[in-house]
């Protein structure tokens, strides 16, 4: 009977096309267009030296020392005049006047503005802090303490990261878990076959001798087990036809991505049993359901990841869309450790109790009539 069933299942997914091409296919369509969409994005801009001016002053050769030492930019010693042209003239990003206070002038705002403006900001405050220091304490000027004051001193440890830092892929990893999530799908088709007030297979299924769950489990099997092979299949276009960088971490993206799969099954089994109404209207709910997960996930931009992190971070923990995001960002950038642990438990909790949830769901589903 397992086999048989098995087989059915197939035959079923093959033959509708619409949900074949939603689920299956379509990920593999949007995976290509945001590929052609963000090749090249990473380089773009690319972070070069900053051609600034310095209007020349009897100030001017600290200043160019500590712009120097920065390593980040083209310093160019002009006067007021010729500053203004260039910068006029695109020559120069900005220029700087060191007279009795520093200023910088450029026309617009961009990157390279504001890491000049950075930097110039961070010289005056430390300055203007040894000043005060001066004026408060001359003493300070012959006993040592500007030697042993950590004026650039680093707190942070630095650590090696396992791969480039490509920022593009994050909106690979949204699209991946969406992919994933869309799996559930399959899950509301295997409900339809065993709620009797559903379609009339489910009728004839409930009143034959054989016990529904067993139907249901065969069924929800073969729907996990294909969704999670077109996954792996997804991944391996990805990247090894479109060359996108997941980092060399390949067994474990593929066990985040089963069990991304088994939970996506589960959450719409799930779903499917707890919602009075027809299968458009299930199927409905979990297209909104994992439109916003993705969009939380930062699909449509990092910036709202970051905001749901910053003021909502409770739901990065139920977001199944945003745990296998964040999974793979952990193994891109860090390996396998905490981070990515904590993604695959969270997962594995929602699909298990998203489990339970079903199987007491169906436990009350009585029918007054068929």
């Amino acid at each position: 009977m397992f086999l048989h069933i098995v087989i059915y299942k197939i035959k079923y997914i093959l033959t509708d096309k619409a949900t074949l091409f939603w689920i299956t296919i379509f990920p593999f369509v949007l995976a290509t267009l945001f590929f052609i969409t963000l090749n090249n994005v990473s380089n773009s801009v690319k972070l070069e030296k900053i051609d600034l001016g310095i209007v020349r002053s009897e100030y001017q050769d600290e200043l160019i020392k500590i712009l120097e030492d920065s390593n980040m930019f083209n310093l160019n010693v002009l006067s007021e005049e010729e500053a203004k042209d260039s910068l006029n003239a695109g020559k120069l990003v900005g220029y700087v006047t060191n007279d009795e206070n520093i200023k910088l002038f450029f026309q617009s705002n961009g990157i390279f503005q504001n890491i000049s403006k950075f930097i110039l900001d961070s010289y005056i405050q430390t300055t203007s802090t040894i000043q005060n220091i001066i004026i408060e304490n001359p003493d300070v000027l012959t006993n040592g303490f500007f030697n042993e004051l950590p004026i650039n001193k680093t707190y942070s440890t630095p650590k090696n990261l396992l791969s480039n830092t490509n920022v593009t892929v994050v909106f690979f990893y949204a699209l991946i878990g969406m992919a994933v999530m869309f799996g559930a799908s399959h899950s509301i088709n295997d409900v339809k076959l065993i709620q009797a007030n559903q379609s009339s297979t489910a009728a004839r299924i409930s009143i034959a001798p054989i016990n529904p769950s067993k139907i249901f489990f065969y069924t929800l099997t073969t729907s996990l087990v294909f969704h999670t092979l077109s996954l792996w299949l997804m991944f391996l276009y990805l990247n090894n036809i479109l060359k996108v960088d997941f980092g060399n971490q390949v067994l474990y993206i593929l066990v985040l991505i089963t069990v991304g799969c088994f939970t996506s099954i589960m959450i719409g089994a799930f779903l499917a049993s707890i919602i009075k109404g027809s299968y458009n209207l299930k199927n409905g709910v979990l297209i909104a359901f994992t439109m916003l997960c993705s969009f939380l996930a930062g699909m449509n931009s990092t910036d709202i990841k970051m905001m749901v992190m910053d003021n909502a971070k409770f739901l990065t923990y139920i977001n199944p869309v945003g745990l296998i995001s964040d999974g793979l960002y952990a193994l891109y950038y860090y390996g396998p450790g905490y981070r990515f642990y904590l993604s695959l438990s969270i997962l594995i909790v929602l699909g298990i109790l998203s489990s339970v949830g079903t199987f007491f769901a169906f436990r009350r589903q009585e029918y007054a009539s068929i």
